[in-house]
């Protein structure tokens, strides 16, 4: 879902640039196309850290009461 509305997103953008004859938002320079990948990635991974880290349980916490009645 999130690639879908960053494709919509991308493509009015575009689109209304074009419409206003306004310069397109994108690098032209191989450096600003980089930069924007990298960011792109660094997003990516961060995000897949974060589900991943929700997904995992913490080992510290407890759940409930340990077996001698105590939390």
């Amino acid at each position: 879902m999130k690639t879908a509305l960053a494709l919509l997103i991308g493509l009015l953008i575009g689109a209304a640039c074009r419409s206003f004859d306004l310069p397109a938002p994108a690098p032209n320079r191989l450096i600003g196309a980089l930069l924007i990948c990298s960011v792109t990635i660094g997003y990516i991974a961060v995000d897949w850290a974060l589900e991943r880290q929700s997904a995992t349980p913490d080992a510290q916490v407890a759940d409930g009461p340990d077996s001698t009645g105590q939390r």
